[in-house]
């Protein structure tokens, strides 16, 4: 199977191609991902959904533009390794969102398309020297970090029940399936690095994307912009209090905003490209409009959105996904107002980013846009109400 053969890492659930070896590796995940475990992870995400609201703060006025898309790929990376290991690393606090993070990821996906069909070149780059790497790949070095991170929490968790990764306010992924009841020959620490490196990937580029992509289209169709808002407005008079995903789920204008969101991202694909189903105009007219109304006139839509595949091997962060959108989305944009729809916090304007920024040119696993993109950039203005 090439597609899984691509990333390297056929000891995780991801990269497994036998279906009942699979079976049991999802088997072990798919309860750190259900609905009702997602939202007792809430507390995490709505307090780093305050760390977003504090950086943008401290862009207010200034004279250099805030990068959305490296702040995103900083707050979900946060929230995916706080939930798998115990602890996050702080990227939303760094001064450029260490925006390594996201360049690791697009390092790797970049060799997919190679790995798909000679995996043994890829392997034995990421056997070379790590000084090697730093001088002669960059880039691999940067996804030969970013294992030795997952590594090192691993290895952190197996070593030491009483260490700082195991008291976490709520449960963690690779503590308690360290303490499971897989087989002994699932719980190696070589498995389970493999498992990090793709959870931990997975849950970040994904909803960081489909965040900028939303916000790139809500600030550039004002109108869009106002419409959402409104609703916002009117479900959260008081911007002081947290409205949980359960509400915010059932906005049908924020819904269909992140449904059209997620579709023109495109997610993760399996078995086929997703671009195809998403531009597929006898589904979805005018394919490659940014158009929230189209979820609204017809609810049937859902069943074409293959953003998380479908099947038993859709993505199993489905949930924490949607979490996470919603709640920085709403959050987000009940604050921030833009062109016509001023906000209580200040506004957004787009700063040398066009389509072109978010339009995807090219499939690596993830989308790739154009190759001098500067990603998906705001200034912050105060606000004039």
């Amino acid at each position: 199977m090439p597609h899984i053969e691509a990333m390297g890492l056929q000891e995780s659930a991801f990269g497994t191609a036998d279906h009942d070896l699979h079976r049991i590796r999802r088997a072990a995940l798919n309860p750190f991902f259900s609905k009702n475990t997602v939202r007792k992870l809430e507390p995490l995400i709505q307090e780093r959904v305050t760390k977003i609201l504090s950086r943008c703060n401290d862009f207010k006025d200034l004279d250099r533009p805030l990068i959305l898309s490296d702040m995103f790929s900083a707050f979900s990376n946060d929230v995916v390794t706080e939930y798998c290991f115990g602890f996050h690393y702080h990227r939303l606090e760094k001064q450029d969102f260490d925006a390594v993070v996201k360049q690791t990821i697009h390092a790797q996906a970049s060799m997919n398309h190679l790995n798909r069909h000679l995996p043994i070149i890829f392997q034995s780059i990421m056997l070379l020297p790590s000084w090697v790497l730093r001088m002669a790949i960059p880039s691999m070095a940067l996804v030969e970090n970013f294992g030795s991170d997952c590594a090192k929490a691993i290895n952190a968790i197996k070593a030491s029940s009483s260490s700082e990764v195991s008291k976490a306010s709520h449960a963690t992924i690779f503590t308690e399936l360290l303490e499971g009841d897989l087989p002994a020959n699932e719980k190696s620490v070589p498995r389970l690095i493999q498992e990090a490196h793709i959870v931990t990937a997975a849950g970040t580029e994904t909803t960081a994307w489909c965040l900028s992509v939303i916000i790139f289209h809500l600030l550039d169709k004002p109108y869009l912009l106002q419409k959402l808002r409104r609703e916002l407005e009117e479900a959260i008079p008081d911007i002081s209090v947290e409205a949980p995903w359960l509400t915010l789920e059932k906005l049908p204008y924020l819904s269909a905003c992140i449904q059209e969101g997620l579709r023109l991202s495109y997610g993760t694909p399996t078995s086929m490209d997703t671009h195809s189903v998403h531009h597929n105009e006898s589904i979805y007219p005018s394919s490659y409009e940014f158009k929230p109304e189209r979820w609204l006139d017809n609810p049937r839509l859902d069943k074409y959105l293959v953003s998380f595949t479908k099947g038993t091997r859709q993505c199993a962060g489905i949930n924490l996904a949607y979490a996470e959108i919603y709640i920085a989305l709403a959050n987000i944009m009940r604050r921030y107002g833009g062109p016509g729809s001023p906000g209580p916090d200040g506004n957004f304007e787009l700063y040398e980013t066009d389509e072109g920024d978010v339009k995807m040119v090219a499939d690596y696993f993830i989308p790739f846009v154009k190759a001098d993109t500067k990603g998906v950039r705001v200034l912050v203005k105060k606000s004039v109400v």
